[in-house]
């Protein structure tokens, strides 16, 4: 038997592809508690931003359990699921929608083109706006990945070698920044 804030911890690295780094699971799993009434887990300050005792208390359980397997790096620790079992379905209607809203909430915010001329007329044409450029190489604000394929679009009609192209959704530590601020 499992308990229901193990479940969670489950849930929440199963719904993002079965594993996921240490500091990727606490920051999802700060914001999944913010949706809730009653806190599952209660988080501190951090150097990385939050940690829940709780938290990492239960993951080193279900590590002993068999349903999480914590492979050490130079990069820090992964923990993926041994054991897949649509954990999901074990929460509350409440949390299954917070965890699906978490990892869907955060569309693409921008785009990444590497070229081989100079494009910004065609992005100031769109209006869009240039975040980084260097050598040719354009970091691009999106408000929808619509946008980012007329841009395509026009590149390639106009005959533009496009070396790279990559629409990028934000990072973990960009929608954590987002949802708490900085400090």
């Amino acid at each position: 038997m499992l308990y229901y804030r193990r479940k969670i911890l489950l849930a929440l690295i199963e719904a993002f592809g079965g594993h996921l780094t240490a500091k990727q699971l606490q920051k999802y799993l700060f914001l999944f508690t913010r949706k809730q009434e009653e806190k599952a887990f209660d988080f501190i300050p951090y150097y990385y931003g939050c940690f829940s005792f709780q938290a990492n208390q239960d993951i080193m359980t279900l590590a002993k359990l068999g349903y999480l397997s914590i492979i050490k790096s130079e990069n820090g620790r992964r923990i993926q699921i041994c054991q897949p079992n649509n954990y999901l379905m074990m929460l509350d209607m409440f949390e299954q929608q917070a965890i699906k809203e978490i990892k869907e909430k955060y569309p693409a915010n921008r785009v990444e083109i590497d070229v081989k001329q100079d494009i910004e007329s065609y992005i100031k044409e769109l209006n869009l706006e240039i975040e980084i450029e260097t050598n040719n190489n354009y970091v691009i604000k999106i408000s929808d990945e619509e946008k980012a394929h007329k841009l395509l679009n026009k590149l390639v009609v106009n005959g533009i070698n496009i070396d790279k192209f990559e629409i990028k959704k934000p990072t973990l530590n960009d929608i954590f920044i987002e949802k708490v601020g900085e400090c």
